[in-house]
């Protein structure tokens, strides 16, 4: 099954190729929409491997019925954290409890490793590269989300920014990722 699936041998539409390479020049987030099986995943897959990004894979993210806007960015554990603080007896260092979600990774990766550094964050992203670098997104199946989760996310992908409310500061993104959202 991997062999049918490799990017190299996904060959878009002309009308898609097309579409991408608007979404590409006024870095804007592609919406794909289509029958479930049609390819629209694959479709961030293959530009992450044809534009030849480190990973040669989007940083993907698939939306549940609960999902919110922050989620696309980080997760806290706040009950971890919680409960080591009771068993350390002190404030546990909130960067020990984010996990960075596909958004938020996207964002990091394109400040570079200084910049991460500087943010106090460089023991929360694997393998932090050492410039900054693009990223694709692939925020696959958006139709599951609540009704106003889109809305949201247009904002949020706007501004390219979030913030992360456990260490009080805004991390910005100085390059913007390729964001491609699918929807049956």
């Amino acid at each position: 099954p991997d062999e049918l699936t490799h990017p190299e041998d996904y060959l878009a539409p002309t009308g898609l190729a097309a579409a991408v390479n608007v979404a590409l020049e006024l870095g804007m987030p592609l919406l794909l929409t289509g029958e479930p099986g049609c390819g629209k995943s694959q479709l961030a897959y293959s530009l992450a491997w044809e534009l030849g990004f480190p990973t040669r894979r989007p940083l993907s993210f698939t939306v549940k019925s609960d999902t919110q806007s922050k989620d696309l960015f980080y997760h806290f554990d706040t009950l971890g954290r919680f409960r080591a603080a009771r068993i350390e007896g002190e404030e546990a260092d909130a960067r020990r409890y984010l996990r960075f979600e596909a958004l938020g990774l996207a964002i990091l990766k394109a400040l570079g490793r200084q910049a991460i550094e500087t943010l106090g964050l460089i023991g929360c992203i694997e393998n932090p590269p050492e410039h900054p670098e693009r990223s694709v997104v692939l925020i696959d199946e958006i139709d599951k989300a609540d009704i106003e989760f889109p809305n949201d996310l247009l904002l949020e992908l706007d501004k390219m920014e979030f913030y992360c409310y456990e260490l009080q500061k805004t991390i910005k993104a100085k390059t913007r990722p390729i964001v491609i959202i699918t929807s049956n």
